[in-house]
């Protein structure tokens, strides 16, 4: 049976309501930065260690030095975050006050239940979909993560896509056109609210189908076949914005070789980010055994794939004659194996689709942690140059990660 459950921490998130907690103090906190470039990231930090004492509920305000307040959250394992801006080699100083601060939510997701329970997340630059129950029961095979392409807005555009999308109205009338034989009206029509067309905000034109789609991982059986997990059979979310988007997805039983696994997926998105967090862990896996990570190739598009470099990434050329040109990749924060491009059937010539793969050891009873994530030229990610920079810079922030001190 289909369970889907959203946090109740999460959706009063949005003004940061520490329930049942006050904070009986002002608390100063320092970010430090050891890397020669400004940063600006979400960081976290245990809310017990904020002076926090079980008394009343009460807002939490975090400003910089300036008295700024920056976007925040309490998340629902007990983290504040926030963003903050650090000077490169430097720190940066902010407190906690009393008070109330609504943050325009910029990273935050839903269920769809009426478009085949999908999952659907965003934050200002990116937006992402898992497939639900509702489509494995109809036998469609949408193993990967799907991608909305977002621009020229910060503000979440999902709800609204999904809105015009299925508005049974819009649909009413594609289908009386049609029954009148007005294909091309109803195809004129049809393009005024669909979410595979432009409207100015962004569209859905990738492609996924039996693929891992923009970073799913599989595990690796007995003969070198990927192992694909289907859809989610539920999903809980949560954090829910304004800065922190979480669900933790659950899959039904999957045979690889001698053992059968179930799958657990922790999805975090912050605010300001390309990447998101993805934590992978399998019950039932009795011995070690290889874990792709892995994009789906459409075409020619332009691959980096060394595990020196510590990330893969592929330029897709989307679907559709005019949607520019999006670029896919992960990052592993303990490093890859092993780098592969297959191809279909295993060839080593290009027989689409194939896989660009970053391959591991999953270990029994250990997550598999890495990042995966699109960036879009007519987004914030101008070039395929930008991208893989953008990625290697994400390699080295997680080896050098901001570091919190608490100073009351």
């Amino acid at each position: 049976m289909k369970r889907i459950i959203l946090n109740s921490i999460s959706l009063a998130a949005a003004a940061l309501m520490l329930t049942g907690c006050h904070t009986s103090r002002l608390t100063a906190v320092e970010v430090s930065n050891s890397l020669p470039r400004a940063r600006t990231e979400v960081v976290e930090v245990d809310a017990s260690r904020l002076g926090v004492v079980a008394d009343a509920p009460l807002a939490v305000v975090v400003a910089d030095a300036s008295g700024r307040s920056v976007p925040a959250q309490l998340t629902h394992d007990g983290k504040l975050v926030f963003v903050a801006e650090v000077p490169a080699n430097g720190k940066a100083k902010y407190t906690l006050r009393p008070g109330h601060s609504d943050y325009p939510t910029r990273a935050a997701g839903a269920v769809y239940p009426h478009r085949d329970d999908d999952l659907a997340w965003e934050n200002e630059y990116v937006a992402f979909r898992a497939y639900g129950p509702a489509l494995q029961r109809r036998g469609e095979r949408g193993y990967g993560y799907d991608l909305f392409l977002k621009r020229d807005t910060l503000d979440p555009v999902l709800p609204q896509m999904y809105a015009d999308f299925l508005n049974p109205d819009n649909w009413r009338v594609v289908n009386d056109l049609k029954a009148q034989g007005k294909n091309a009206e109803a195809k004129e029509f049809e393009n005024s609210f669909t979410y595979h067309v432009d409207h100015g905000h962004g569209m859905d034109c990738y492609a996924v189908g039996a693929t891992l789609g923009a970073g799913v991982a599989a595990l690796i059986g007995d003969n070198g076949e990927l192992a694909y997990p289907w859809c989610y059979e539920t999903v809980d979310i949560l954090d829910n914005g304004p800065v922190r988007f979480a669900a933790r997805l659950r899959f039904t039983p999957l045979a690889v070789g001698a053992d059968t696994v179930i799958e657990e997926r922790l999805i975090v998105l912050d605010s300001g980010s390309n990447l998101n967090r993805t934590e992978v862990t399998y019950s039932g896996l009795t011995a070690p055994r290889q874990i792709a990570q892995g994009i789906v190739l459409r075409d020619g598009g332009a691959i980096s794939a060394n595990a020196a470099d510590g990330f893969i990434s592929y330029v897709d050329p989307t679907q559709g004659s005019d949607n520019g040109k999006v670029f896919v990749g992960a990052v592993y924060p303990d490093g890859v194996k092993e780098t592969r491009v297959v191809y279909k059937d295993g060839s080593v010539e290009p027989a689409y689709p194939g896989h660009v793969l970053g391959i591991t050891d999953m270990q029994p009873g250990k997550p598999l942690v890495y990042y995966w994530g699109f960036g879009w030229d007519r987004g914030n990610m101008p070039s395929v140059e930008a991208w893989n920079e953008y990625l290697r810079r994400q390699v080295e922030a997680l080896a050098h990660p901001l570091t919190v001190k608490i100073k009351k």
